[in-house]
């Protein structure tokens, strides 16, 4: 770029990295998690143990959905009490299932909701396309703005 002329780059992409960055923060969290529920459920990561529900936790806002609450036991001996149980069925008291624990959650063993992650795989497929489909969009977009305030229509 020759002295003078303006980067018309930053017009586009700046404001479309400081809109994107949240929706990447979030689908990176979210896969995450996906991930991390999927290998507890299968054997890949966690402490083997068994779960006792103890019930659901109503933390107290309206808008934030109760979660499912148990105690942990596991296999090896000890016990951790007050950690959230991600299982398929009825969250009914005293129901004792087996279960690996990874990061304070307890994960029905063999067991995986994949509609429970469906939302977050599609969002961030959704958000990867649109984002690749945005960059080529404003690429072209900056020549066209260079091109144009050049003279060289």
């Amino acid at each position: 770029m020759a002295s003078g002329e303006r980067d018309y780059g930053w017009v586009v992409f700046g404001p479309l990295f400081l809109l994107a960055a949240p929706f990447l923060v979030l689908s990176g969290w979210g896969l995450f998690s996906f991930g991390q529920g999927w290998a507890a459920t299968y054997g890949v990561t966690g402490t083997q143990g068994t779960v006792t529900i103890t019930g659901l936790d109503r933390d107290g806002h309206p808008r934030t959905p109760a979660t499912c609450q148990g105690d942990f036991q596991p296999d090896r001996g000890g016990r951790r009490p007050g950690v959230q149980v991600e299982h398929s069925g009825e969250c009914r008291p005293d129901r004792r299932l087996p279960a690996r624990l990874a990061a304070g959650t307890a994960y029905e063993a063999g067991v995986w909701s994949w509609s429970r992650f469906m939302v977050t795989v599609l969002v961030t497929v959704l958000f990867v396309v649109t984002g690749i489909a945005t960059l080529g969009f404003g690429g072209a977009f900056v020549q066209l703005a260079r091109q144009h305030f050049r003279g060289d229509d």
